[in-house]
């Protein structure tokens, strides 16, 4: 699977953004630093251009820095429709003002192993596995990522067996949040860090774009299954206050698109848009509250 490119993860993520609280004539795609390509920007415009013909309205693009920054855009109302990574729609319902509209349905986020979130390092690094981790230096992607930070912050705790205070005081040299994915997978095959977390497709992902050296990174474990972490869903969430007559044309518009190299380049291969089911995010709410991250914490 690929990230637009989330994989959030995992993933291309985008967000509808409108302008004004009055009658809009137009929605504006933002869209979350995440590894692209010139593919996943044709899908994306073919995308817009359907987006625009349901809803009547002209659909621009905008990038963003963070996924808290799309996280804010909604709840404030700027934003119209986000669609987030698991765990930033958990921070993004706890801050209210958003409604889900829909979900992504995916066969499946994880490898073969049944991780979704996978550590690596570079090839010629002395780590083996997670006991080899203590006092280095580990790069998450950002800070509201479900498989770049929450899920595999989680499998730490678990796998240390330490406090989450000494886990994120002392345990490692160094934590540090490269911004995304595939900053995280470039970072660990240049040296910048000695462990990352990431969406496990991305290394791949970066591979067939050239980005890196083939078998530049390699895994040292992961996370998933074994936690009972289910996130074959991605939320599709919109303001509030939409419109209902525009939110019901968007929703139509997303239940009825049907472009399987859109999902496939977005790293969803196999995905649809599907009906909103608010449970799929509970579990992760669950974990994200014994991981004590709050909004604060998620904005950093």
């Amino acid at each position: 699977m690929k990230i637009s490119k989330i994989i959030a993860g995992g993933l291309a993520l985008f967000a509808l953004v409108g302008c004004s609280s009055q009658a809009q004539d137009s929605f504006t795609i933002a869209y979350l630093p995440v590894e692209d390509s010139m593919a996943v920007q044709e899908l994306n415009t073919a995308f817009q251009e359907d987006l625009s013909k349901a809803i009547n309205m002209e659909v621009k693009s905008y990038q963003t820095t963070s996924y808290s920054a799309a996280i804010e855009a909604v709840s404030s109302g700027k934003v119209d429709m986000v669609q987030l990574t698991p765990f930033s729609y958990v921070v993004a319902r706890n801050k209210g003002g958003v409604s889900l509209v829909a979900n992504v349905e995916m066969p499946s986020m994880a490898n073969d192993n049944g991780y979704v979130a996978c550590f690596i390092t570079s090839q010629g690094s002395d780590i083996q596995s997670l006991d080899d981790v203590k006092g280095k230096t580990i790069a998450f992607g950002d800070p509201a990522s479900t498989t770049g930070h929450l899920i595999p912050k989680y499998k730490l705790l678990v796998e240390s067996g330490v406090p989450l205070e000494t886990l994120e005081s002392s345990y490692f040299k160094q934590i540090q949040f490269s911004g995304g994915h595939d900053k995280t997978v470039i970072g660990v095959a240049q040296g910048t860090y000695d462990v990352g977390a990431t969406y496990c497709q991305m290394p791949q992902i970066l591979e067939e774009n050239g980005v890196i050296d083939k078998d530049s990174v390699r895994v040292i474990g992961g996370a998933g299954s074994e936690l009972g972490v289910d996130i074959s869903a991605v939320p599709v969430v919109v303001r509030e206050d939409l419109d209902a007559t525009v939110k019901q044309q968007v929703q139509d518009f997303l239940l009825a698109y049907s472009n399987p190299d859109y999902f496939k380049n977005l790293g969803m291969k196999g995905g649809k848009y599907g009906a909103p089911n608010d449970a799929l995010y509970d579990g992760l709410e669950t974990m994200s509250k014994e991981l004590k991250l709050t909004e604060e914490a998620m904005s950093q």
